[in-house]
């Protein structure tokens, strides 16, 4: 587990993410990485004195993917309307499940409703990177800050609630 903070938020919900160009892997070799802030979406260095990261290629995402459940209302760029149903969040995109399918490269607009909030928090623009019959991989491309707070609270909250679980579960099992 990462004992450290974001330099530009202090938030403790980091992950590391993959190398990029050669400084990055040459650094590696002294154990600096790179990581990303799961709250503010920083991204920088760390050092993690004799920690020895290996390649993953099954998850390449910069930030991880929360699992909900909360219901969505999507608009398409023709300003067709559907519902739909919020399967995995964070702070760069989402999962969703919805009566229709999406195709790859797919403008919409997104609102998320989130239990015990009066008002949605809304996605102004969204591209639809991957696509199956139901399902949809959606990307985060424009959120007014507003917004973009709201969406923050709501994903540490997330990260929080999960960080407690495993607590319980270590404390259970010890």
């Amino acid at each position: 587990m990462i004992q450290s903070r974001c330099p530009k938020c202090s938030g403790e919900f980091l992950r590391r993410v993959s190398r990029r160009g050669g400084l990055e892997r040459m650094l590696s070799s002294f154990y600096i990485y790179p990581f990303r802030c799961q709250l503010c979406g920083h991204r920088f260095k760390l050092l993690q004195w004799g920690e020895m990261y290996r390649k993953t290629y099954y998850d390449r995402r910069e930030f991880e993917r929360l699992p909900v459940s909360l219901d969505a209302s999507i608009w398409e760029e023709s300003g067709e309307h559907d519902e739909g149903t919020l399967r995995d969040l964070s702070m760069g995109g989402c999962g969703l499940t919805t009566g229709v399918a999406f195709g790859e490269g797919s403008i919409l607009r997104l609102e998320l409703h989130v239990p015990d909030d009066y008002l949605p928090i809304v996605v102004q623009a969204a591209v639809v990177r991957n696509a199956a019959s139901s399902h949809s991989e959606i990307e985060f491309l424009r959120l007014q800050r507003a917004e973009r707070d709201r969406l923050r609270v709501l994903v540490k909250d997330l990260l929080a609630a999960r960080l407690a679980d495993a607590d319980v579960k270590n404390a259970a099992s010890a």
